[in-house]
């Protein structure tokens, strides 16, 4: 997977990304970070700030909905285990989007977060990766 951090182009090529990649359900991968750090400060998303990779992907489930899938990969079990804490208690918003339904869980060192919401909110999610 091609990148440019506006730096230096390089390739994606860890494990963990692939990890991250391949466990993505369905649809438009939307963004991969690797690193998650940046991510902290936007709001509703700061239950993942410690994870080492993270992929975004949207699925059309029909006309008018839209599934925002999230996977993010942690370097420990332990981390995993803090952010799914962290998300259940707090919650996860994407902006200003208003899920019609949500759901967290997690596997060994991935987290993963799926939420539905409206066709029309899509630019709401963007808006919460700091993305244009």
């Amino acid at each position: 997977m091609d990148t440019f951090d506006g730096l230096t182009p390089r390739l994606l090529d860890s494990s963990a990304v692939s990890q991250v990649v391949n466990r993505l359900p369905q649809g438009v991968v939307v963004a991969v970070f690797d690193g998650c750090s940046g991510l902290g400060s936007q709001p509703g998303i700061a239950g993942l700030p410690d994870c080492s990779v993270m992929g975004v992907s949207a699925e059309l489930l029909d006309q008018n909905v839209v599934a925002i899938n999230i996977v993010a990969a942690f370097q420990e079990d332990g981390l995993a285990e803090a952010a799914l804490q962290t998300l259940n208690d707090a919650g996860i918003r994407l902006g200003e989007s208003v899920p019609r339904d949500s759901a967290v869980r997690q596997e060994g060192s991935l987290v993963w977060v799926r939420q539905i919401i409206e066709l029309d909110q899509i630019g709401d999610v963007f808006d919460a990766f700091g993305r244009p």
